[in-house]
């Protein structure tokens, strides 16, 4: 999935919100496509921007996954599609927040704060 944090940069700024992520899947479909044609795959870009904007795409691909998850779960699609948004969004934030701050360490069970093994 590509997040988009151009959408702040001073040149992205007088263009439309939507065209910046159009231009994004344009170039995500160009640099992937043809390795998914020789595999004989399909091809969706995932282009979403950090404040929770999607792209078409994506809005068509989470659309037709909420349907699906609807039919199977037997739940209204409005409330699915609230549940799904959020866990995406929920994603975004611990992705650029990892970006932004690296991730911790896990401690292993049998260690102590100091490395040594107890």
């Amino acid at each position: 999935m590509y997040v988009s944090w151009t959408l702040m940069l001073p040149h992205f700024v007088s263009r439309p919100v939507m065209s910046v992520l159009q231009s994004a899947e344009e170039e995500k479909k160009r640099k992937y496509l043809q390795a998914c044609e020789e595999r004989h795959a399909t091809f969706t870009p995932l282009v979403t921007s950090v404040v929770d904007l999607f792209g078409l795409q994506m809005t068509c691909f989470v659309r037709t996954l909420v349907e699906r998850l609807a039919e199977r779960m037997s739940k209204p699609v409005g409330r699915l599609m609230g549940m799904i948004r959020a866990r995406i969004s929920v994603a975004i934030l611990r992705a650029s927040s990892m970006c932004l701050r690296g991730s911790r360490r896990r401690f292993k069970s049998g260690e102590s704060l100091l490395g040594e093994v107890v």
